[in-house]
């Protein structure tokens, strides 16, 4: 069985994989783990010294900022906001191509979705390519990674009462 492991490059994203990880090395030491997350993340180190993780693999991600807590102002005169969220939709139509490529390559029975801008790319993919995905959230809001990706996922697991959460009470857990 071949499961990726799909996080932002934060430490918030890829140690609750670890740990993940850890207890499916355990439950199956044949299983194999593959780790997927941003290019030049801060924290790829966590994966490729993870003894649980077989590969680990970096595709484009881009952010979508959001600044709506700032005055009308700021936010009609801030130029600089929308060119990087332009130029980042570009990186996510890349990493899309890049995450389809890669599931085409590795044919995951499965993939754990944590949560970053990599989710985007690799949600959607999954999606068209038919692998079925779960989402994770441990915060009581689920990220905007995982609400856009969440309409394809086969299950939800989250960290607060499922009633908490928007996504389908049937799929969540």
């Amino acid at each position: 069985m071949k499961i990726l492991l799909i996080g932002g490059g934060t430490g918030g994203h890829i140690t609750p994989l670890l740990a993940v990880a850890r207890e499916l090395k355990e439950l199956r030491p044949d299983i194999e783990l593959i780790g997927v997350c941003e290019k030049n993340a801060k924290f790829i180190h966590l994966f490729e010294k993870s003894p649980d993780i077989d590969q680990v693999y970096q595709i484009r991600a881009g952010k979508y900022r959001r600044y709506s807590g700032l005055p009308l102002k700021e936010r009609l005169t801030d130029v600089k906001t929308p060119l990087l969220n332009a130029r980042d939709a570009f990186r996510t139509v890349t990493g899309y191509q890049q995450a389809r490529r890669l599931l085409k390559r590795l044919k995951p029975d499965a993939i754990l979705i944590k949560g970053g801008f990599v989710a985007v790319p690799v949600g959607l993919a999954a999606s068209k390519l038919k692998v079925p995905f779960l989402t994770h959230d441990s915060d009581s809001m689920p990220g905007l990674a995982n609400r856009i990706v969440g309409r394809w996922a086969t299950w939800h697991a989250t960290g607060m009462p499922a009633e908490l959460y928007t996504y389908p009470k049937d799929k969540t857990f």
